[in-house]
């Protein structure tokens, strides 16, 4: 586990699990690479701390990779624990997306071969849209597979009054990081994606 300085007890359920982790700086993108840099797997799965992976996944993967040698990578379908209309949502949004373009987002446990980030120069370190990123990097080196189900997401940030803004806010990230790195005006060193996502799930807490 890659921790980018949690203050809840996250460190210490990954230990008692069986776990190692690895001290990061904050950014998710930047705590991933130095996550996978401790890592000697030849693949890599990505999945965020409030991710559970269902029995046969991490087989179904291997198993899609052998099937399917010339792919770089790929992600799962997922589903949210809290099942109502708003998580039902989200994940279908997630979900046809992943599967018609190839570009998922971390809780759809991305995956790749490791010999893809030679192809890709190395795991897109930024402090968020890593995901993105990810994705839209392999796609350009080579095919990406997609499991239709297998992972269970906590739906607490879809919970309460704010939905509509939170969704909001993910519905202006994205597109404005797709049309910046269309035009090369990205700046992975910035923090300006972090700090507008992070601090508007702060504001959006503070309401209730």
């Amino acid at each position: 586990m890659a921790d980018g300085g949690s203050t809840d007890e996250t460190r210490e359920i990954a230990i008692k699990a069986g776990a190692t982790v690895v001290e990061s700086s904050k950014g998710r993108g930047i705590q991933i690479e130095n996550g996978i840099k401790a890592s000697g797997a030849d693949v890599i799965l990505v999945m965020h701390a409030d991710c559970e992976a269902q029995k046969g996944v991490f087989k179904g993967i291997l198993e899609a990779l052998g099937e399917n040698p010339y792919a770089v990578g790929g992600s799962v379908g997922m589903q949210f624990k809290q099942k109502n209309i708003r998580t039902w949502f989200v994940a279908g949004l997630n979900n046809w997306r992943a599967r018609l373009t190839g570009v998922s987002f971390g809780d759809q446990a991305q995956f790749f071969r490791v010999d893809a980030l030679d192809a890709i120069s190395g795991f897109p370190a930024l402090m968020l849209m890593e995901d993105v990123e990810l994705s839209l990097r392999l796609k350009e080196v080579g095919k990406l597979v997609f499991l239709p189900q297998g992972i269970l997401v906590s739906g607490r940030r879809w919970q309460g009054r704010d939905f509509s803004y939170k969704l909001m806010t993910v519905f202006h990230l994205f597109p404005r990081y797709l049309l910046e790195r269309r035009f090369r005006q990205n700046d992975p060193h910035k923090e300006v994606y972090y700090d507008i996502y992070y601090s508007r799930n702060k504001k959006s807490a503070r309401r209730f």
